[in-house]
C-alpha cells in the first residue's frame, strides 16, 4: 500500500501509579496517508471556541500507534489519535495478513 505522507508520534509514559514519566517516540517519519475531514466541530478551549479538524489515518500494519498518541505529520500539522486503531487485511485479496491500521484523529486547537 502506498503511503504519500509521514509522521512521527509521541506517547506520554505513566507508571502503575499514574505518575507521569519520560515521553517515548514509538514512530520517526513513518509513512501513512493523513485524510482530513472537512466537518470542523466547535471544541471549548480555556481560550475560548476553537474549530476542530477531525480526520482518519492510514498506516501500516506493524505501526506502534496507540489511542492518546500525539503525532506530528510531514506538514508540521499536530494531531492526537482519538481512536483505538483497528486493523485491516489487504483490500485488495483479503490472504495476506495485516495490510494497514485506521484510526481516527483529531488536529491540536492550539496550534
Amino acid at each position: 500500500m502506498y503511503f504519500p505522507h509521514t509522521v512521527s508520534s509521541v506517547r506520554g509514559a505513566f507508571d502503575d501509579t499514574g505518575v507521569r514519566g519520560a515521553n517515548t517516540t514509538p514512530l520517526t517519519d513513518e509513512a501513512c496517508l493523513v485524510s482530513p475531514e472537512k466537518v470542523s466541530p466547535l471544541i471549548y478551549t480555556a481560550m475560548g471556541p476553537a474549530e476542530v479538524d477531525n480526520g482518519l489515518l492510514f498506516i501500516g500494519g506493524s505501526a506502534d500507534i496507540e489511542t492518546g498518541d500525539v503525532l506530528t505529520d510531514s506538514n508540521g500539522d499536530v494531531w492526537e489519535v482519538t481512536s483505538h486503531p483497528r486493523s485491516y487485511s489487504n483490500p485488495k485479496n483479503f490472504s495476506a495478513g495485516i495490510d494497514h491500521k485506521q484510526a481516527d484523529i483529531r488536529r491540536s486547537a492550539m496550534q
